[in-house]
């Protein structure tokens, strides 16, 4: 299996999917991808699914984000009462987003952009039973 690949879903969509080791720059490049795709006017908003864990990734003080120009936000409770913030790259965590409100909310919310989705540390999604696969199922 290579490092990188195209792949189809859901009958013809692209989507992508990077495999590589811990420590090589899976994170950066999804984002430096995410920032060239947002000045050609392609994508507005990309929207990170990962564990807790890998938080920090993506919006903490040390991650990549600033160093491309690009802010981030955390999913919070907050989001329902006062919309998306005004971030390009938003995290939420894969046990808020299979509960209610979290995922009918963000797909109302994203309703109109053009969002481009990551699962970071997506073999927490777990079995294609599980609550985590049956709701990514809708956003893909």
């Amino acid at each position: 299996m290579p490092a990188f690949g195209e792949f189809d879903v859901n009958g013809g969509e692209n989507a992508a999917g990077e495999w590589a080791e811990v420590g090589t720059g899976k994170t950066l490049t999804a984002l430096a991808a995410f920032s060239v795709l947002l000045l050609e006017g392609k994508l507005d908003t990309l929207l990170v699914l990962g564990p807790e864990s890998a938080r920090h990734a993506w919006t903490g003080p040390h991650a990549d984000t600033p160093k491309l120009g690009l802010s981030s936000a955390l999913i919070t409770e907050k989001t329902r009462k006062n919309g998306l913030p005004k971030a390009q790259v938003l995290f939420c965590t894969y046990d808020k987003i299979w509960r209610e409100p979290y995922g009918t909310m963000l797909l109302h919310l994203l309703r109109g952009r053009r969002t481009a989705l990551v699962c970071d540390e997506c073999h927490m999604v777990a079995g294609v039973t599980s609550k985590r696969f049956t709701t990514l199922e809708v956003w893909a």
